[in-house]
């Protein structure tokens, strides 16, 4: 086993029971959320904005403040994603996404994960361009629809929470809905 990998599989194994003792931001419980799997994560989906009243605030501010925000989770094990910084957000079928993000390169790349003893999985971001590049969320998929802060979450729906690896906690919540 190289350094690198060593680094990496360390890294892993700290993210895994971080997110393993964590509680999500909203408790499953009293939501229609469940841990979502590699299925419920492939494919197209749009960013939808969150209200600030239900967003972590442990961060200084957004780190990925475009307000139209397109991610495609594919089969292989790419990530690829498209952005514009303002508003109106394109309307875009999965295969109008598939289209333009073709002739993407793909540096971004998600591994999924799931703990049977802790019921609890993981989503894994590395990057190419970036040595040592690793985002760590905790992947939710709404199985039946809820209403939060306002914010309406439909079946389908994808929400993520990011993991600092440093602080030990959730820092950031993503809500994205599939394209179809």
């Amino acid at each position: 086993m190289t350094a690198s990998s060593c680094m990496y599989a360390t890294r892993w194994i700290v993210a895994l029971s971080l997110l393993l003792g964590g509680a999500s931001v909203f408790a499953q419980a009293d939501t229609g959320e469940k841990n979502a799997t590699a299925e419920d994560i492939q494919g197209e989906w749009q960013l939808l904005p969150l209200p600030d009243a239900m967003q972590i605030k442990l961060l200084p501010s957004n780190p990925w403040p475009s307000e139209c925000q397109y991610f495609s989770y594919t089969q292989t094990g790419d990530l690829k994603n498209i952005e514009k910084v303002k508003a109106p957000c394109d309307v875009m079928s999965a295969a109008q996404l598939r289209e333009a993000l073709k002739n993407v390169p793909a540096v971004a790349s998600w591994k999924y994960d799931f703990s049977t003893s802790h019921k609890k999985g993981i989503l894994i971001v590395t990057r190419s361009d970036k040595k040592d590049y690793m985002e760590v969320w905790e992947p939710h998929i709404v199985d039946k629809a809820f209403a939060k802060g306002g914010e309406q979450f439909l079946a389908g729906d994808l929400i993520l929470y990011l993991a600092d690896m440093e602080s030990k906690q959730l820092v950031w919540v993503r809500h994205l809905r599939r394209l179809s």
